[in-house]
Order: C-alpha cells, then structure tokens, then sequence
C-alpha cells in the first residue's frame, strides 16, 4: 500500500488540477501570437515553421520554468526534439502514436523507452515529456494513449500490491472518451502479461527504480492549467510521481494553419 507523503516535508511542486470555468492560472503565458492571414501556399514556407517551432518552443519554456524543483525534461522522438535545444534536454524517449490509435492500442515491448524510469528514479519528484501534433488535434496518440499504457503497465509490474486504480489508464478526457480508456483498460492485462515474458529484471536493468507509481498529467496551450500550490493545501501526487506531458502546439482547425502560424510545424 502507498504510503502518504507528508506535506510539510515534500518537496514543492504546483498542484495540477483539471480546468474549471472561473479558473485562471495564476503562471503568466506567453502572449498568444497574432498572425496576418496569408494565401494557404504561402502559409507553409520555412520562415514560417520555423517561427510556428519558435512560438511552441516559448510555450514548453514557460511550463518547465513553472514546475518546481525542476523536473528533467525528454523528448519525444521526432517531433520533441525541434522544441528543445539539446543541452536542456534529459534525453529522448520514443512512443509511437500508432501504439494509441483507436482499435490499435498496444504496449510495445520493442521500444520500452526505460529512460523514463532511469530519470524517475530515486528521489526525482517527476519529468516533463515533450512532443507535439498536427491538424487540428489537442494532443498526439503518442501523449494521450500510448504512454498512459505504458504508465499502467509499469506501475503493474513495479507495484503489483498496490490497490487495481493504480493499475488502470488515465486518459485526458477532453481527448479521449470514457468508453476507449474502458477499452483499453480491459486490454492491460494482455500487455502486462507481454511484458513479463521478456523475462527482464527491471531491478537489475535501472540502477535506481522509480519509488512510487507514475501517472501522467496533459498540458497544452489551450489548457495550461499549474498554478501555485496553497499554504496548508495538500500535494495531488502524494501516491504518484507525475509525467507532465506536453504538447506544444495550439489546436488550429482547418488543416492546422492559422495564417502564418503552423500546428506542430517540428
């Protein structure tokens, strides 16, 4: 069983909260850029992807100066890495959207990305996953699917006494129904078992496990949601170690192009 951290000595880290209509973060954004509206052709040159990487970069920048102490930061391959430069980077992971595509999902037992536990381990409060998508979506298969699944899977294997929620997908509902995560949920214990019968001994592999379950939590520009913790309020995560999954881009209808600016141009 977990045990409660207690609030008086954990470390800070802001409280992360599901969005509520009279709630305002109290983190000040970048302001949201304006674009002159351009012939379509004209919209997709390189100056303009570039400017479109360098708005959503500023965004990442924002939300990882906002979490403290500050959480290690990987990339997701490809798109992550146009966002980040390389030296603030923790490293890189690789989760496949198509692991998360509708009637598609899987758990990939040929790409484990087990840099995640190695950056999670030991006393580490969380890290920060970037990655981003294209026409109109809020969030990548890969951010909203996929590495809830791994999550559940890993936290099945590292924690297997642990009460079942522990054990289960959490999916951002503004992105994915009620009725896919009961889906995917009925399908965890498949994965898990194809896990297992790598026969690896997580222990052996990561000099330093994670000490409690991870769980992921969904920012974007749409939804940036952290605000400061309360004095006397007690931390979300007390049972968790937060996977803040970042999706860099703002949510462009009509094809993902707003003028000059470009969803997910990286």
């Amino acid at each position: 069983m977990p045990n409660n951290t207690s609030t008086s000595t954990a470390p800070f880290l802001p409280t992360l909260r599901p969005p509520s209509p009279s709630f305002s973060p109290s983190i000040s954004l970048p302001p949201k850029p304006t674009f002159p509206t351009l012939p379509r052709g004209t919209s997709r040159s390189l100056l303009h992807r570039l400017r479109s990487i360098h708005t959503d970069s500023q965004f990442l920048t924002t939300v990882i100066s906002a979490l403290h102490p500050p959480l290690p930061v990987l990339v997701n391959k490809r798109a992550g890495e146009w966002y980040l430069d390389p030296k603030e980077r923790q490293g890189a992971v690789y989760f496949k959207s198509t692991d998360g595509h509708y009637g598609n999902w899987g758990f990939s037992t040929r790409r484990l990305n087990l840099a995640v536990l190695e950056v999670t381990g030991g006393d580490v409060r969380g890290a920060i996953i970037v990655d981003s998508t294209r026409r109109g979506k809020r969030y990548p298969d890969s951010l909203s699917k996929t590495i809830p699944i791994w999550c559940a899977v890993i936290n099945a294997l590292l924690f297997p006494d642990f009460p079942s929620t522990y054990h289960q997908v959490f999916t951002p509902p503004r992105a994915v129904s009620k009725q896919e995560t009961a889906h995917i949920n009925s399908l965890m214990p498949t994965f898990v078992q194809q896990f297992m019968e790598l026969n690896l001994d997580l222990k052996k592999q990561i000099k330093c496990l994670p000490k409690k379950p991870l769980r992921p939590y969904f920012v974007t520009p749409d939804d940036f949601f952290l605000h400061e913790q309360e004095e006397g309020e007690s931390l979300i995560f007390e049972d968790y170690i937060p996977l803040v999954l970042v999706s860099v881009s703002r949510v462009v209808r009509n094809d993902g192009i707003e003028g000059e600016y470009i969803q997910g141009a990286g």
